[in-house]
């Protein structure tokens, strides 16, 4: 179905990999740099995503995984 997406396999990410989700406008590409846990809505896992979107500004972001998806 367009639009849906799966719930990812447990365990799916880890620290240290490169990500992209939906920021603004679009796509944009960060590094998961720490497992927040289950401690999101219903119990929802949560990941702090570390992004720059210029060579001068960087942030952090916390993030459900049904949101993320690997880069490859």
């Amino acid at each position: 179905m367009a639009g849906t997406r799966q719930k990812p396999a447990r365990d799916s990410f880890h620290v240290g990999d490169r990500v992209r989700f939906m920021f603004g406008s679009g796509p944009i590409e960060g590094v998961i740099v720490e497992d927040r846990g289950h401690i999101g809505v219903g119990g929802r896992r949560l990941w702090r995503v570390h992004f720059r979107t210029d060579e001068y500004n960087e942030y952090d972001v916390e993030l459900p995984e049904v949101q993320i998806e690997r880069v490859p």
